[in-house]
């Protein structure tokens, strides 16, 4: 028997179905590989493979001919992978006045079809080697595209990790030197796209003056026509960790993945390295995000170590698996497992939002660590995805879950603009902070709580002549320092001079202060910087 196998080929042997489970997972991991951990797709992988054995040993129970089987199992595989895409295209179809769109309908439909597919497999006469040979192959290439893609992107982002060392601290004529006893906390809290005042007033039709005056009452100097350096989060904060513009910090920005290639240079940045050589204990605050998540910090606290129970008993779906969950027939299960109490799981929105409220609560109690501490904040609100009321209601955003600027949650809504509604909630929030971080304070700290970029609902990326560059290029950066330093503050300061402004005023460093600039790049081309700086003081920003 095996002779007569091997005489066959490797391509007589069935493989098909198995790829073919595999394939769906891949492809949508080459289409998100920025921004997933390579482990995140292994659970869904498992689980295909596991499901795909069991209808393959089902299926061959009826016909005792495991090539059939294959075949029927690969149809199966098929129908079942492409359910979530059907469903996303007709869910809003009415026929009649009935929405067809239902699970209901479509499920029914989808068995429908794997059955009358699968009886003509087992029943109708046809050369099964010829037949398997012939899906294997169409497999085997079907796969190859996203593996392909895969590890070119691995390759790529591989070669960025390992050249990227810290030769830039070479170019330093200077670092910080102050002894351990009088060195002040030092806290950046990066407010992922939280717009300056002037452009809440004018674009949101919203006051913010109650957060200014309340900063300022506090002691805080507030940059009231600050602007961002770049338009996008990666390319921001390893422009201010690194006190220099991109272009002298030696990263790839001709060809280099993004958001990867910054990967090292926010993570193991200048100030971060110059600050634990003098002694500092760095603490980071996870984000959720994998490029701001300093998991090697001195005390790394994630959503599981704020003495929330509840977080760590729920299973939490990754992001990447809600996408694979939208794509296929897992979301009819999924929800009405939900809908039964079946499970009790974190859809990865919730997750989120249990994500921010720990680094809010963290901020609160990080004061308790030892010191000096340089503390780590990317919080990615009042930025999308849009899960806190006003008050911080948890809402349900339906539809999957993206921390990308260009995902379903919308600026605008019904009830008025979710993203000014969870700015509210956040600004409180962050009020809160402060007041407990200053009040637990020995020595008074240094705090900067910048955003990365503002708002963008305009949501066009190819003319920077548009509102959009004028409303996401302005930035709240606000800045609580010790009085002796706060004349070296200035209203048009951007974030790639504040840690220069920092270490100069508290560790007698002579960093020269940049010229201010803005840079615009749409995702398309990231690296295709234009100065915008005429655009936002054309107009009066």
């Amino acid at each position: 028997m095996m002779s007569v196998e091997k005489k066959r080929g490797f391509l007589a042997i069935a493989i098909h179905p198995f790829l073919f489970a595999l394939y769906p997972i891949l492809d949508l991991a080459s289409k998100n590989a920025n921004e997933i951990r390579i482990t995140d797709p292994l659970r869904s992988i498992a689980i295909s493979i596991i499901g795909t054995v069991m209808v393959f040993i089902i299926s061959y129970s009826f016909s005792r001919n495991w090539r059939r089987a294959a075949l029927v199992t690969s149809w199966i595989v098929i129908i079942f992978f492409s359910y979530g895409h059907v469903y996303l295209s007709i869910k809003n179809i009415a026929v009649s006045g009935y929405t067809i769109g239902r699970h209901r309908f479509l499920l029914l439909s989808s068995v429908a079809l794997a059955v009358l597919g699968g009886l003509a497999i087992f029943k109708f006469e046809y050369d099964e080697i010829r037949i398997t040979r012939v899906v294997n192959i169409i497999a085997l290439f079907t796969i190859l595209i996203p593996v392909i893609s895969i590890s070119s992107f691995w390759i790529r982002s591989g070669s960025t990790f390992i050249t990227g060392n810290l030769t830039v601290l070479d170019n330093r004529n200077e670092v910080p030197k102050t002894g351990i006893g009088s060195n002040p906390d030092i806290y950046y809290i990066i407010l992922d796209g939280y717009g300056r005042s002037d452009i809440l007033d004018k674009y949101f039709n919203t006051q913010n003056d109650e957060f200014i005056d309340f900063l300022e009452d506090r002691g805080f100097i507030v940059a009231r026509n600050s602007t961002a350096n770049y338009a996008h989060t990666a390319l921001s904060l390893a422009s201010s960790l690194n006190i220099n513009y991109l272009e002298d910090i030696q990263v790839n920005l001709k060809d280099g993945q993004y958001p990867s290639t910054f990967l090292v240079r926010m993570k193991n940045s200048f100030v971060r390295t110059a600050l634990e050589n003098i002694g500092y204990n760095t603490i980071s605050l996870g984000s959720g995000w994998k490029y701001t998540q300093w998991d090697d910090a001195d005390y790394y606290l994630d959503h599981t170590s704020n003495g929330n129970g509840d977080v760590k008993t729920r299973i939490v779906l990754k992001p990447f698996e809600d996408l694979m969950l939208n794509v296929s027939a897992g979301r009819a299960l999924f929800d009405f497992m939900i809908a039964t109490n079946i499970l009790d799981l974190t859809a990865p929105s919730y997750n989120h939002a249990d994500i921010v409220l720990a680094q809010l609560s963290n901020l609160r109690s990080v004061g308790e660590l030892p010191g000096p501490r340089f503390v780590f904040a990317h919080i990615i609100s009042p930025h999308r995805p849009f899960v806190f009321g006003p008050n911080g209601e948890r809402l349900d955003r339906g539809g999957y879950f993206t921390l990308a600027d260009t995902g379903n949650d919308t600026y605008e809504g019904q009830d008025g603009s979710p993203y000014i509604n969870q700015l509210i909630f956040i600004t409180a929030q962050i009020e809160e902070v402060v007041d407990e971080i200053i009040s637990n304070s020995q020595i008074q700290p240094i705090i900067n709580i910048p955003s990365d970029y503002g708002p963008n609902s305009a949501g066009v990326w190819d003319d920077p002549e548009v509102n959009y560059i004028k409303q996401r290029m302005p930035i709240l950066n606000a800045y609580l320092l010790p009085e002796s330093c706060r004349p070296t503050i200035y209203s048009a300061i951007s974030p790639v001079n504040s840690f220069r402004v920092v270490f100069n005023c508290a560790f007698d460093t002579d960093y020269e202060i940049l010229p201010d600039r803005s840079y615009f790049s749409n995702f398309i081309s990231i690296y295709d910087f234009q100065n915008v700086d005429e655009i936002l003081q054309e107009a009066g920003l």
